[in-house]
């Protein structure tokens, strides 16, 4: 059974941020060779603090993927790091929050789930289902290319507010994510030619997947 759920991180166990924080280390700096900071073998920054929540995607109390929300009104990625490479761009403030540091880890889940689990198109389902039940009006993100594609093959309605180049010479997008109805009926329908599931399961939050483990 997968289990989605949000946390903020001042609820957060140690144990589990201390375990977010190591995932994050395996994908950002170890598998996408990030500017990240690590210490310790984990690796979190300034915007892991109380105005931050998570989702957690767990199976068996372990977790598989997870991705951190801020409100826009409060100092965000965008806002910070992110922002010497987008110009002239009027950021939506009120009701948006910003997504960043998503994550689905790849190994434990191919262990846990196997290869066709459509756990990432979950995770984004999870996204959209949390955005709706807080009442928000959209999420904000930065993504490289290969998570554009990504994004676009699941059907989840996205805009492109900008364009511009990392410290990398990659191009990155600075995206509007919909947390609109026709969005999440997209996505379920996605995830329920892999997984056969009722809708009605797939439209809550918190999101729980039975019968997901191979």
């Amino acid at each position: 059974m997968l289990k989605l759920f949000n946390v903020n991180f001042n609820n957060m166990p140690e144990q589990k941020l201390d375990e977010i924080f190591s995932l994050r280390k395996i994908t950002f700096k170890d598998r996408l060779d990030w500017k990240v900071t690590c210490i310790d073998g984990k690796e979190s920054d300034q915007y892991d603090d109380e105005n931050t929540n998570y989702i957690l995607g767990t199976i068996d109390n372990t977790i598989v993927c997870s991705v951190r929300f801020i409100e826009m009104k409060y100092p965000t990625m965008i806002t910070g790091p992110f922002s010497p490479y987008f110009a002239d761009v009027d950021l939506p403030i009120d009701g948006f929050i910003e997504s960043s540091r998503f994550f689905v880890e790849k190994t434990l889940a191919r262990d846990m789930v196997g290869n066709n689990s459509s756990l990432s198109t979950i995770l984004f389902l999870a996204m959209v289902n949390y955005a709706k039940d807080c009442g928000y009006k959209g999420i904000l993100t930065v993504v490289s290319r290969g998570m554009f594609i990504l994004l676009k093959r699941s059907g989840w309605n996205i805009t492109v507010l900008n364009q511009g180049e990392s410290e990398k010479n990659e191009i990155i997008y600075l995206l509007h994510l919909g947390v609109d109805i026709d969005s999440q009926q997209k996505l379920i329908n996605k995830i329920r030619r892999v997984h056969q599931l009722e809708p009605g399961v797939l439209e809550s939050w918190p999101l729980i997947v039975p019968e997901i483990i191979k």
